[in-house]
């Protein structure tokens, strides 16, 4: 039934019995027939795909094919959902004295659009020569009929020579036929391309558009789209692509729908933020595949540069608009700003760029481009943005006090306080008071204070670094840090490495004592950031800066305070990264000192009762170690949770509890020596007793395995 099987010669029918062969049946008087057909004849015709182009050809009572036509198939059809209309002209003239043949078929392009009009040539061959046998020209359907004459006494189904035909105003030639039938159907293909046929899309589009009564595709409900899968039983995800193609159409007008059922066919979800963030290699790739599997039109392929334009058009609008920019987020930020003339440049640059940030600002920054001033506005713009929640007039009036030197970088910011917040949300840009946005909850002063502890909070967390050295308690330092700090936007107290990072800083001192004291700072700085807890980490690096020796436990963190490690640090601490294990147990006592025992955090009133109760055992009523909750412990050379080898920090043996007292009775003599801790923990933790050996039971051990050695002879054994 596909078009190509040209050699099937007509059925044979025996019209006197009725006996009909499969996939034939006879006209009624009002013209109407059906071919019934089982569900494997149906399995066989469409396999797994949901459309198939097959042949019908009409014959009259002579058998003589009086009309050839295609027609497309889907399950619809089957389950008598559609119907098929085929027209045929019974009017033609036998041959005298020898039989009549024909050679029907369609003129069409690669896609089978039919082309009409067409003039065909029927050319007999022989071995050297060929001449013009009979001539026809295509319908307006692209379907053509030829009749020809077979040799006088020839066999009434076959030929005795060999035919081709040939258009030539479309540059179309069939093979060669040697005996060809006397129904022979062919196709010409313009060009003489491979023909595929029309798209998934198109036959889908045309099968559901049956359906969709007064609504259109965008329409489309998830109720709709059970009902079209059972009338059509195309499955639900080609119905909802189809949707989702025609609503993408309604957006962006100057595109049609198989465009993004092409991306569809690709894995590329259809979503606004998908398909306006296609490159054009990956527009190229998506398209080419679904011309490749037929999806969609090779014609597609041929718009791929102007697909890419619109989208990339579509994404320049989705950042900052060509008109009313300010109607997204980031086109809002930069008017507000006063980059409203150079709010679209940046967007067509930044929707063009494909490589690093780092390479976008670069380019950016350059003469020819927008220049460093104006990038440096719009970092900065979009920077408190991002910190202020998209707030027009609190970017305004920010962006005022940048131009007027109150500050120069968005780290800045995080120097001042809720306080500082709520005073600026007072002041008037264009005649009205900054307030709040729109959406925080509460009384005209409550949304304030809400507004202004947001903002502090989203400063600290982008700025951790700047916010921490803006409130390092007075006195716990002797050099400016926070200047430090502003001044190199690369440097964190997280992850910088400040003995290296420290040589090519911006803003340092001159070489000096000045110089070595800002390095000590920083380092001193880094270690009490790096024993902080992630929230809370500013109140909780200032209260282990401020206070060397404290009791009590803080009610907001729930971190207990201690004499500050940091605080004993000398010189040496920048070259802890380096150290192996040895090294740092001979480095101990020069860089860090233990923090003090229970009794020594006592008032000098009470160390007496309380090591009186320590030489009669009883522990219970003795002051426990007030400790930092840090995130780990590291005892000896092994490292017991998440910090890193350089952050081992002594404890009092009383801290470690008494799941390490094993630790102690059982450490190697050499590691007792370097580390005395572990003799005082046996003595210091509350379950401790003598340590009993009892009899050894040994335990059951497995059947060892012989070596290798033990399963081979002896002089197979390798001697070493």
């Amino acid at each position: 039934m596909d078009v190509g099987l040209e050699f099937e010669p007509r059925p044979e029918v025996d019209r006197s019995s009725g006996q009909l062969p499969p996939w034939t049946a006879m006209t009624t008087s009002s013209g109407l027939f059906t071919i019934p057909l089982t569900d494997e004849d149906v399995e066989q015709i469409l396999g797994s795909r949901r459309h198939r182009e097959v042949v019908f050809r009409v014959y009259d009572s002579n058998s003589i094919i009086i009309g050839t036509q295609t027609a497309y198939v889907s399950r619809a059809l089957f389950r008598g959902n559609q119907t098929v209309s085929l027209t045929a002209n019974p009017s033609y003239s036998l041959s005298t004295g020898a039989p009549t043949f024909s050679v029907s078929g369609f003129v069409t392009s690669a896609d089978g659009t039919p082309i009409s009009g067409t003039a065909i040539i029927v050319y007999k061959k022989t071995l050297r020569n060929e001449s013009q046998l009979a001539t026809g020209t295509s319908g307006t359907d692209g379907r053509f009929m030829i009749r020809y004459a077979g040799s006088a006494g020839g066999h009434p189904d076959f030929a005795d020579f060999t035919i081709y035909l040939r258009a030539a105003s479309i540059s179309a030639t069939t093979a060669k036929f040697c005996n060809p039938p006397a129904d022979l159907t062919v196709r010409l293909v313009q060009n003489n391309a491979p023909y595929v046929g029309k798209s998934s899309y198109s036959l889908d589009q045309t099968l559901l558009s049956g359906l969709l009564d007064t609504i259109t595709f965008p329409q489309i409900t998830p109720d709709d789209v059970r009902f079209m899968q059972c009338r059509t039983d195309v499955d639900r995800s080609a119905v909802t692509t189809m949707a989702r193609a025609h609503a993408l159409t309604a957006k962006y007008p100057t595109l049609t729908p198989d465009v993004f059922v092409a991306f569809a066919h690709a894995g590329i979800p259809l979503s606004t933020t998908s398909v306006t963030g296609l490159s054009s290699a990956e527009i190229t790739r998506a398209i080419n595949q679904a011309v490749a599997d037929n999806v969609v039109s090779p014609a597609l392929a041929t718009q791929v540069a102007t697909i890419t334009t619109t989208l990339k058009n579509a994404r320049t609008d989705r950042i900052v608009p060509q008109t009313n920019p300010g109607d997204t987020p980031v086109g809002s930020i930069l008017v507000a700003a006063g980059l409203e003339s150079q709010a679209r440049a940046f967007a067509v640059k930044y929707a063009d760029h494909t490589g690093t940030a780092e390479q976008f600002w670069n380019d950016l920054r350059a003469p020819s481009s927008l220049g460093a001033a104006v990038v440096s506005k719009i970092q900065f713009a979009l920077q408190v943005g991002a910190i202020t929640g998209g707030h027009a007039r609190m970017i305004t009036l920010l962006d005022a006090k940048r131009t007027a030197n109150i500050f120069s970088r968005a780290a800045e910011l995080a120097q001042y306080t809720e306080a500082n917040w709520v005073s600026f949300m007072g002041e008037l840009v264009g005649g009205v008071a900054v307030h709040t946005p729109a959406g925080v909850p509460g009384t005209s002063a409550e949304q304030r204070s809400n507004y202004a502890a947001a903002i502090t909070r989203m400063i600290a967390d982008l700025y951790p670094s700047a916010h921490l050295a803006y409130r390092l308690p007075a006195g716990s330092v002797t050099s400016n840090v926070a200047a430090f700090v502003v001044q190199n936007p690369d440097f964190s107290f997280d992850r910088t490495y400040i003995k290296s990072f420290f040589q090519g800083a911006a803003g340092l001192p001159p070489l000096g004592a000045e110089r070595d004291a800002l390095r000590q700072d920083l380092l001193k700085v880094q270690r009490v950031f790096n024993m902080s807890p992630r929230y809370g980490r500013t109140d909780t690096a200032r209260a282990a800066r401020g206070r060397r020796d404290v009791g009590r436990a803080d009610p907001q963190h729930g971190v207990r305070d201690v004499q500050s490690p940091v605080q004993r640090i000398s010189g040496r601490q920048d070259s802890r990264r380096d150290l192996s294990e040895g090294r740092a147990d001979r480095h101990r006592d020069g860089q860090l000192v233990a923090v003090p025992t229970a009794g020594d955090a006592l008032p000098a009133a009470q160390r007496h009762s309380h090591a009186a109760l320590q030489q009669r055992g009883d522990s219970s009523q003795a002051g426990q170690p007030r400790l930092l909750r840090l995130p780990a412990v590291r005892v000896g050379a092994q490292a017991c949770g998440l910090l890193p080898r350089h952050h081992a920090v002594p404890l009092p043996p009383e801290a470690l509890g008494p799941r390490y007292h094993v630790l102690a009775r059982h450490a190697p003599a050499g590691v007792a020596v370097r580390r005395p801790q572990l003799r005082e923990l046996r003595h210091a933790a509350p379950d401790a007793r003598p340590h009993q050996r009892g009899p050894r039971v040994p335990s059951p051990q497995p059947p060892r395995r012989p070596r290798l050695t033990e399963q081979l002879p002896p002089d197979h054994v390798e001697r070493r």
